[in-house]
């Protein structure tokens, strides 16, 4: 049995919701694994993300990340708040960066791992302290989440370095990084065919699933469609999550066009849609009755209410997406069904276990067609369904992808020792 390691997980967007919960349990399942492990933060975890204690230390580089928290729930709208939250992403990275890598190369961890990261800046900091990575300094690892940040520069502030994005990105895996963690195979492809990466760098680029949560939720729909308000017979379909434009919104309300006795909610923090846009749109498409906005930050609670309460979710994502949505874990977990653009590991996942139906990404008229086969499935039938969705959260667990990525890690230091 190999010994246990000595692990850093930097990740410091811990005010966003999908970021802590990711972040957190992987430290909790590489810690109940053995392992020695630290999670840094730019601002307190949430008590609502981790267990209480957690069986990991936390390093906070900041005590709280308000500036983080206000932008993600009540800033300012549209592509405004979309580049003030990337340019406090920014200061993040380089006020936790250099604090945590000095901390890791004199504390003697035998790896790190980021979680998050925009490329310039993880670059800059790799040269300052991980150098021809001599002195005992650790091995560095990382996750890419997709492609949008890859292909353009989607913030004006961040457009000033976009040009240099790749060239970092590249530097990093053939410099610094021991391994990038990607959610799907035909983004690990688009990375390694963007960079153009010799062959020699490909292994990489490692594919793991996305982890979901096992545990049953703590009531059922009914119960949870009392806390929200939501009465009726009608089906209940559900948008949720930052409200980018490439997760195809537009798409979903021209879909809602004609569909008929159903409702569906859009909740989440806009980011950088236009939210004028977005009421207008439902206007022309006469959905003012069936579209329901909430455009606001969500607290743990009310988003696993909106989840619960549903029939089903609608992940319309655009035809460039690649890597996994949260959603899809946390739909598995709650046993509800999905209707999805069928791009990267979100088409994958639902073919694989049958949990919803796939389709044809950036088309209305599909999604339409799908959401009305939804709507016409029996009970027993939505049943088999969210029975499906249980099971692919069994099969992806935290405790088996953690599993995993002590696979990888032991093979990355012991090549990096070997080396």
């Amino acid at each position: 049995m190999p010994p246990p390691l000595k692990i850093l997980i930097v990740e410091p967007y811990t005010f966003a919701p999908a970021h802590r919960w990711v972040a957190t349990r992987i430290s909790a399942g590489l810690s109940r694994r053995g392992h020695e492990v630290t999670l840094a933060t730019f601002g307190e975890v949430p008590r609502e993300a981790a267990e209480a204690p957690p069986p990991f230390s936390v390093f906070e580089v900041a005590k709280t990340n308000r500036i983080g928290v206000l932008l993600t729930g009540r800033g300012p709208a549209g592509r405004s708040k979309g580049t003030a939250l990337a340019c406090w992403r920014l200061y993040c990275d380089l006020r936790t960066f250099p604090k945590v890598f000095r901390m890791a190369t004199q504390q003697a961890y035998d790896l790190v791992y980021c979680y998050d990261w925009h490329p310039v800046t993880l670059w800059w900091t790799a040269r300052l302290f991980f150098r021809k990575e001599t002195g005992g300094a650790p091995a560095l690892a990382g996750t890419i989440h997709h492609l949008g940040r890859l292909a353009r520069g989607s913030d004006a502030f961040l457009g000033l370095t976009v040009k240099y994005y790749r060239t970092a990105l590249a530097s990093l895996v053939k410099e610094f990084m021991r391994i990038i963690f990607v959610w799907d195979e035909s983004l690990r492809g688009d990375i390694i065919a963007r960079l153009d990466l010799p062959p020699e760098y490909h292994e990489k680029i490692v594919t793991i699933p996305h982890g979901m949560d096992t545990s049953e939720p703590p009531y059922g729909r009914a119960e949870a469609r009392r806390h929200l308000g939501i009465d009726g017979d009608d089906g209940v379909l559900l948008l949720i999550g930052v409200l980018r434009r490439d997760k195809g919104i537009d798409v979903a309300i021209r879909a809602m066009e004609g569909t008929g006795s159903c409702r569906l909610y859009i909740v989440g923090a806009p980011y950088d849609c236009d939210v004028d846009e977005l009421r207008a749109l439902i206007r022309d498409c006469n959905c003012e009755k069936s579209i329901i906005l909430e455009l606001r930050h969500l607290p743990e609670d009310e988003m696993q209410d909106y989840i619960l309460a549903c029939d089903a979710l609608l992940l319309p994502y655009h035809k460039t997406f690649r890597g996994q949505s949260g959603i899809v874990a946390r739909a598995c977990q709650y046993a509800r069904a999905v209707i999805a653009s069928d791009v990267g590991a979100v088409g994958e996942t639902i073919r694989k276990f049958g949990f919803g139906f796939v389709v044809e990404p950036e088309s209305p008229e599909k999604l339409r067609q799908a959401i009305a086969k939804f709507l016409d499935l029996s009970e027993s039938d939505r049943l088999k369904m969210e029975s499906k969705a249980k099971f692919a959260s069994q099969s992806y667990s935290w405790d088996e992808v953690c599993r995993r990525i002590e696979e990888v890690y032991y093979r990355c230091i012991e090549v990096r020792r070997s080396g």
